[in-house]
């Protein structure tokens, strides 16, 4: 199907077969590598900037920063459509993170995926020509308020992990959170954000 889809609507039909059973394989591909798994124990400097700045609980694997960027996603394994009842795939275009870190990302969404979907996310950059593209999961949803003009509106909180993705896309995903850690100060703590 050829014709614009609502973003955040179902209606993509799903195939005839389901998808085989069993964890994702990105690394199985070309081009696609897994995320490594998280160091420990974690190096004393982001221990300090953890313990001085409160970014990190203690059931985190990775420091988490705060950022706004616009995402894509759309779901590997095909959901059930609520209105119709088909299985199809859902797509949105106009989602946003809220935070990220090494392994994973918060998203803010106008639709939120089941716990345990498999996604392609598409993370857009200002500065990169083409998104960066990345396999995640759905660990967590919940329902949150977000501020608007003249109210308070709901929205879903999405938490993925990220699986894995093309090296380009994990080198300049490394190279903004190195960038985002670099911009850390001791305002942070306070309340008052980064530089």
């Amino acid at each position: 199907m050829n014709e614009k889809q609502e973003p955040g609507r179902t209606g993509v039909p799903a195939p005839e077969t389901p998808p085989p059973e069993g964890p994702l394989t990105p690394g199985s591909e070309a081009g696609w590598s897994e995320i490594p798994l998280p160091r420990e124990p974690a190096q004393p400097e982001e221990r300090r900037v953890a313990h001085e700045f409160g970014t990190r609980s203690t059931r985190r694997r990775a420091l988490r920063f705060p950022a706004s960027f616009r995402v894509t996603m759309e779901t590997m394994d095909p959901v059930r459509d609520p209105v119709t009842g088909e299985m199809c795939f859902q797509a949105s275009e106009d989602d946003r993170t809220v935070d990220l870190s090494r392994f994973g990302l918060r998203l803010r969404a106008e639709n939120a995926p089941s716990v345990g979907t498999r996604l392609l996310l598409r993370l857009h950059l200002p500065e990169e020509p083409r998104p960066l593209e990345f396999v995640g999961r759905a660990r967590w949803t919940r329902v949150e308020l977000e501020r608007g003009t003249n109210r308070r509106r709901a929205v879903c909180g999405v938490g993925v992990e990220l699986l894995g993705g093309p090296r380009r896309s994990l080198d300049r995903y490394g190279r903004l959170l190195d960038e985002l850690r670099a911009r850390v100060t001791p305002a942070v703590a306070g309340g008052k954000g980064l530089r």
